[in-house]
């Protein structure tokens, strides 16, 4: 027989040896001294001797029974099924949260993830010799420390108190399907457990998901979901006016919008946080400073604070160096991981464009009038000084030698483009170039179209014709955002509040209609009754972008390429645009906040492979980062994914630097609001037998010694231990019985009734 705590029945079982010592003591041999009336209690004593030997073989045996009984039930005896297991050994996978919401602190100062530790320090106190234990994190995505599980606790403990907290959100699904895979091998005998370590948040438990299932027999145990208050506020996205920078031109201010979010138990109270934002540069010199104020309203979750930056001094910084770094601060709160941003900015001396066009963008001498390629040429630099280099493509003879080391491309004569030529275009496009295209001033029916949004991969539909109207009523030009289209997109949004005025003298005779399928394009301006103007879109990838080993790359860091269409060509008969004092401003816009957008971000979120610039060969950390350097696969992303927020310099096969790219904190997976146990039992329930009423849930805070409620539920798991209290039941009976033998030995009865008689 074998036994959950062989050591408590041993001490046990070595206490039976007390009564029989007792026993012994009580035998000793005394002296005889003989008196005249011993004769008469010598014969007595020989009538009733072999009487009074049995009662005493009887109470002997009743008090070691006793105290045997006490040591079994102390023990627990593992029979039948409870035998093997505790022969073959049990095998634990502790599932520990580390997660960015696993740093929340509590009233008592602990984080969630330090009582998880301390917990998983109780199991292992609990676990046999023969017992296994395993050990998976699950700051995404979820990493199997030790699978399959091991017998060396020892360091198993270590792990686990090394464990720190992540900027990623947890994987429980990437978890599960990992266990569910190790507890399949038929190399893990006995009983298996799995033992979840988690909070169940909002932001780490999506009870919508779905998991793996376990193999059958599994037992699943969970602690708690957490319960207590907590109130958390997160910087969810820091957009900068410009990305890319021309210092000579761009080097006066910089505007920078904070989207911030909120979560849990104050939700329902306003309030208000300090954005602060800085600049610095690689080394961790501050460029400039900033400070605003995000207010939340009662019930609202999310809020915006927009701060300027007066970077004056700082132009010839920027010019010197390989970029810089936009840094966002919000108060400290419950959980300060998610409490900064960081969004790097890339400086350029100038931005290269080409001008498709039948003929040359610069004016010629004597010409009458201009061509639209002309107008673009004179918008885009006015003076030949300007930070925007031009040069002339042939729509003809478009290919990726004359479009390699451009920004972008202005299209003003779509017509003679080839259906290859838009191949080409697409490609470079998607790899992180802005395309503008203007109508064919010359066409009638624009057929070019078809092969535009082939070529491109768009989701756009164009009409077939222009819409015309007549001199009177002619339609007005609205200066607001049209209605749907998000501020982040807004490409003209420096110049949105001068829009009103700059759009009143403005006619449009004739325009291109265009509109998009579901959120593939949007609306940049549009006339007064809704026909857009401008229209915008970012390219979809041809296929789900994925890092090394098939890891999810950040969604946002994988998009590239903008497309921008003008429904005016840039001629008398469509509009007088270019003679207003809106070309200008409109056309610098869309290629300097464009030439940004489209390229891809310098940042991810916590938990996915990083997206590195072109000829990147590893990524070394900036100030302030406590961070390895990291390796670059061939595939332009870093080998593993980086599960914490930090600030890296990109530097290439000689070691020099490719620019700034940065980490930022999961901030969905930081949401602290407390979920009910039985939507988190029903959906880890569909994981196991038995469902939702087959777990078996931890109380951590009780707990003593010997683990308190945390090993009661462990040991409630063993199949076949005998029940304790039904052992201590069977003592008690034990002990009555002891008790009815010592006073029938001890002839209490006959003295009681002899001194009865006698007194009557």
């Amino acid at each position: 027989m074998n036994f959950l705590h062989p050591i408590v029945f041993a001490s046990g079982a070595a206490c039976v040896l007390v009564p029989i010592i007792i026993h012994l003591l009580m035998r000793r041999r005394r002296r005889p001294v003989e008196w005249a009336a011993m004769r008469f209690l010598q014969e007595a004593l020989r009538r009733t001797r072999r009487r009074r030997l049995i009662e005493k073989w009887l109470l002997l045996a009743a008090r070691c029974l006793l105290v045997a009984l006490i040591a079994v039930a102390v023990g627990r005896p593992l029979v039948g099924a409870g035998a093997a297991t505790a022969a073959a050994g049990r095998t634990f996978y502790l599932v520990l949260d580390n997660s960015i919401a696993s740093a929340l602190t509590g009233p008592d100062g602990r984080s969630s993830l330090a009582r998880h530790q301390d917990a998983a320090r109780r199991i292992l106190d609990t676990m046999g010799e023969a017992d296994r234990v395993g050990l998976v994190l699950l700051a995404a995505p979820a990493d199997a420390t030790v699978v399959p599980a091991s017998t060396n606790r020892t360091a198993v403990r270590s792990l686990i108190e090394g464990a720190t907290p992540a900027d990623s959100g947890a994987d429980f699904a990437g978890a599960m399907s990992r266990l569910g895979a190790a507890l399949s091998n038929p190399d893990s005998p006995g009983e298996r457990l799995v033992v979840l370590l988690s909070d169940f948040r909002t932001g780490s438990a999506d009870v919508q998901s779905g998991l793996a299932r376990l193999p059958s027999g599994v037992r699943l145990v969970a602690s708690e979901p957490g319960a207590a208050p907590a109130d958390n506020v997160s910087i969810a996205r820091l957009a900068a006016l410009r990305q890319v920078v021309l210092p000579r031109e761009d080097g006066q201010a910089q505007t920078a919008t904070a989207q911030l979010e909120r979560s849990g138990a104050g939700v329902d109270r306003p309030r208000t946080t300090t954005v602060r934002l800085s600049l610095v540069t690689a080394d961790g010199r501050s460029l400039a400073t900033g400070q605003g104020v995000a207010r939340f309203g009662p019930g609202e979750r999310t809020a915006a604070a927009t701060v300027a930056l007066d970077l004056s001094g700082s132009a010839s910084s920027l010019a010197s160096g390989s970029g810089a770094m936009l840094v966002g601060q919000i108060d400290a709160d419950a959980l300060v991981r998610d409490d900064q941003w960081r969004l790097p900015i890339e400086t350029r001396e100038t931005l290269r464009l080409g001008v498709v066009s039948e003929g040359s963008w610069r004016p010629s001498a004597g010409a009458e009038s201009l061509r639209p390629a002309q107008w673009v040429g004179l918008a885009l630099r006015p003076s030949e000084s300007g930070s925007i280099e031009l040069m002339d493509l042939d729509p003809a003879a478009l290919d990726a030698a004359r479009l390699a080391g451009l920004d972008g491309v202005v299209i003003t004569s779509p017509h003679r483009v080839g259906e290859e030529g838009w191949r080409r275009v697409g490609a470079f496009a998607r790899s992180g170039g802005l395309v503008i295209v203007f109508p064919a001033a010359e066409s009638t029916v624009q057929g070019w179209t078809d092969a535009m949004t082939t070529g491109l991969g768009l989701e756009w539909t164009f009409a077939r014709e222009a819409l015309t109207w007549p001199d009177t009523g002619r339609p007005r030009i609205a200066g607001g955002l049209p209605a749907g289209t998000p501020a982040e997109d807004d490409l003209l949004s420096a110049v949105r509040g001068e829009l009103s005025e700059l759009t009143r003298p403005v006619s449009v005779l004739r325009l291109l209609p265009v509109r998009a399928e579901s959120d593939s394009g949007r609306p940049l301006l549009a006339l007064e009754e809704g026909t857009p103007l401008a229209f915008s879109g970012r390219l979809r990838a041809t296929r789900p972008a994925a890092g090394p080993g098939g890891a999810p790359v950040d969604g946002e860091a994988a998009t590239r390429g903008v497309v921008v269409f003008v429904a005016v060509a840039l001629e008398p008969e469509w509009t007088d645009l270019p003679a207003k004092p809106l070309m200008v401003p409109l056309v610098q816009e869309l290629v300097r906040q464009g030439v940004g957008k489209a390229r891809p971000a310098l940042w991810a979120r916590a938990g996915t492979p990083l997206r590195v610039p072109a000829q990147t060969s590893e990524l070394r950390p900036a100030a302030g980062t406590d961070s390895p350097t990291l390796a670059v696969s061939d595939a332009g992303t870093t080998r593993e994914p980086v599960r914490r927020a930090g600030a890296f310099v990109a530097a290439d096969a000689s070691g020099g630097p490719r620019g700034l790219i940065a980490t930022n904190p999961d901030a969905a997976a930081a949401r602290v609001d407390a979920q009910d146990r039985a939507a988190i039992g029903a959906w880890l329930g569909a994981c196991i037998e038995g469902g939702p009423a087959g777990i078996v849930w931890l109380d951590e805070s009780a707990a003593s010694a010997s683990g308190g409620a945390l090993a009661l539920a462990l040991q409630a798991s063993q199949s076949g231990a005998p029940s304790g209290p039904a052992l201590l039941a069977l003592a008690a009976l034990i002990a009555l019985v002891e008790t009815a033998i010592a006073r029938w030995s001890s002839h209490a009865r006959g003295e009681t009734a002899q001194t009865g008689a006698s007194r009557a």
